[in-house]
């Protein structure tokens, strides 16, 4: 057979044929070619499926890619072959075609207030979540990778600027009143370092609450710290309070005084950390296993097995407790700035083509370390998981969103010193409203929607239908929109392709794992169908 179909791919398919189909990028059919040593495969970028074919039928998608062709076009192009293994070919994509595979579909991404702004108003005037505040651009660390120190172009710059009380009492108002319906609202600090200005937060959570008075909303606190501030009158107040304060930590001393030094001598800051859990943990234990909660950021450079770490007294019930996360540290989605993303990429894709013998995603964890593990289930594992999760969630859907959204400012809006409110405290050019002016900027909000949705490339992009595209990932200034956008598509181009070369290669050397995917759609399918009928049970092969 030149053309191998998945046997899950033969489920009932709705989607319609179109011809106006318009594409940037593919020009006509919607694959994505990859050739390695064992062989050749198109990925069918409208069922998100990776396919086997031979290379007759490579070089006939190659052709239909870009324009459209009749067969005896194609026959004189690829006179290289065989004429009647063309034909043969030819007639095969034909059928696979009428199944619904490696054809022309439907997509659009539709605003999502494109009609009416009666649901954001409705959320953002009765039902607000919650509200960030970025009360202060002081921080008493520099830490190498800080997303506010000047590396990343599209983030504000820590400015050392405070929130004067008269915002931020505005900021409590906006948040109380604009909450009125909501069954709980969630208020966060982030900084610079929030506790640097603890007298303020103290000050903010209490009139917020008298504020609410007796209506039943629930508020709930975050402060997201580093770590290295902790006073017994602020422990007693987030004790007092029920407040969730996160703590950042990168991994054992070595790892984390790498990174994350004191502004005034450059100083490791792990022990003065540690010493500030054991302080917590010491004051009440039950505070500490409920409301602490650890941040590490993995930097590129580190793999190195940090167990120790992980199993250290103070940790490990964070860690089993689900209180503990691992960020990669985040890209600049601009290819000429991320070699040494590209680089870590390069290694772990080279570090999994020495494997051996593993036909699922948990016999790959049971190899890697956890660093290691993390890493590759944020770049390699999402040729698997892309698959499987679109045909759960997304099959026979022509309107398509991007993966990660929010409603703007519902929940994660974030206020700024200034009072301005962004899409949230990485979108912080975004703006949508003003708590001094006390209101919604609802045509801002509605004009970025249709930025963010309105994107002629999107419908000629193999990436189209798992995009994770959201404001914090580019610049929302109108002059440098543009650039930003585009620079954050060939980014997401590239890092995919590299991912499905190595995919690839990991299965052509542990040929059980083209079983994977397959696996996983079946579990995926049968979870559904079971939440339809009210059980939820998995599929037993």
């Amino acid at each position: 057979m030149r053309i191998d179909i998945p046997q899950s791919y033969f489920r009932e398919q709705k989607q319609k044929m179109t011809h106006s189909y318009r594409a940037e990028l593919f020009g006509n059919l919607p694959v994505e070619l990859f050739e390695t040593k064992q062989g050749y495969y198109a990925f069918d970028a409208h069922n998100v499926r990776m396919v086997t074919v031979d290379q007759v039928s490579y070089d006939i998608l190659r052709i239909l890619r870009e324009r459209e062709a009749g067969l005896n076009e194609i026959v004189q192009e690829l006179n290289y072959h065989p004429a009647e293994q063309v034909r043969e070919a030819y007639e095969e994509l034909k059928a696979v075609q009428k199944e619904g595979f490696l054809r022309r579909g439907n997509f659009n991404r539709t605003p999502r207030f494109a009609e009416s702004n009666t649901r954001i108003k409705k959320r953002l005037t009765r039902e607000m979540a919650g509200l960030t505040i970025s009360i202060t651009g002081k921080c008493n660390l520099a830490c190498s990778y800080c997303i506010y120190g000047g590396k990343y172009v599209s983030q504000r710059k820590l400015t050392g600027k405070i929130m004067s009380w008269e915002t931020l009492k505005n900021a409590m108002i906006f948040l109380a009143d604009n909450s009125r319906e909501s069954k709980n609202v969630q208020l966060d600090f982030f900084g610079g370092e929030p506790l640097i200005e603890f007298n303020l937060i103290e000050r903010a959570v209490e009139f917020l609450k008298n504020r609410i008075g007796k209506r039943e909303t629930r508020v709930d606190v975050t402060v997201a710290s580093n770590g290295t501030i902790l006073t017994d009158r602020i422990l007693e107040f987030l004790v007092k309070h029920n407040v969730y304060i996160q703590f950042s930590i990168d991994g054992n001393q070595g790892q984390h005084d790498r990174n994350r030094v004191f502004k005034a001598n450059k100083k490791g800051s792990f022990e003065k950390i540690m010493e500030n859990l054991e302080k917590i943990h010491n004051y009440v234990p039950e505070y500490y296993l409920r409301n602490i909660r650890v941040k590490a950021v993995q930097t590129l450079d580190q793999d190195g097995n940090d167990e120790e770490f992980f199993g250290h007294p103070l940790i490990k019930p964070l860690l089993d407790k689900g209180h503990l996360s691992v960020l990669q540290i985040r890209p600049n989605f601009d290819i000429e700035k991320d070699d040494d993303y590209f680089d870590k990429l390069q290694c772990m894709g080279k570090r999994t083509l020495g494997l051996r013998n593993v036909k699922t995603l948990d016999d790959v964890r049971k190899v890697l370390n956890r660093k290691e593990w993390l890493f590759f289930a944020s770049t390699i594992a999402k040729f698997f998981d892309i698959q499987a999760v679109y045909n759960l969630y997304m099959r026979d859907k022509e309107n398509v969103p991007f993966t990660k959204g929010c409603l703007y400012g519902y929940k994660e809006g974030n206020v700024e010193p200034s009072g301005k409110i962004t899409i949230c405290h990485l979108a912080t050019n975004w703006v949508i409203g003003d708590v001094n002016e006390g209101r919604w900027h609802f045509d801002k909000i509605k004009e970025y929607d249709w930025r963010i949705h309105r994107w002629n490339s999107c419908s000629g992009c193999f990436v189209q239908r798992f995009c994770d595209l959201c404001p914090e990932k580019i610049d929302g200034k109108e002059s440098n929109y543009k650039a930003s956008r585009n620079r954050f598509c060939q980014f997401q181009r590239k890092r995919y392709r590299e991912i499905f070369n190595f995919a690839l290669a990991l299965c052509e050397a542990n040929p059980g794992f083209w079983d994977e995917v397959d696996r996983l759609i079946e579990v995926g399918y049968h979870r559904e169908e079971k939440r339809k009928q009210g059980g939820l049970t998995y599929l037993k092969k």
